[in-house]
């Protein structure tokens, strides 16, 4: 059962982050392209986001050191991960992809 104790999921195992039920959702994991400078910034906004399971850092590219990766577990189907990316200010990112 969810420690929140505001759901009602008996598959639930962990918290609903500030009592806003996110378990009944499905998880989506992406793969999200970004700049190196910007990752950590990318990384740390992700987290503070309630839809959030995980978010880690997925590297750079060996080809190219400016451009990383950012994985993301989160309740948001692609459309809501990108439209976020898109509309918030200071993050520059280049796409996302299903993982």
């Amino acid at each position: 059962m969810c420690f929140s104790g505001k759901c009602s999921n008996e598959q639930h195992l962990g918290d609903c982050k500030g009592g806003a039920c996110i378990c009944n959702t499905e998880a989506n994991s992406f793969i999200i392209d970004t700049c190196t400078a910007d990752k950590n910034n990318l990384i740390r906004r992700l987290k503070a986001l309630k839809s959030t399971i995980s978010c880690e850092d997925g590297g750079v590219y060996h080809e190219d050191k400016s451009f990383s990766q950012v994985w993301l577990e989160t309740n948001w189907n692609e459309d809501d991960v990108e439209r976020w990316l898109y509309e918030t200010k200071g993050i520059n990112y280049i796409g996302v992809c299903k993982k």
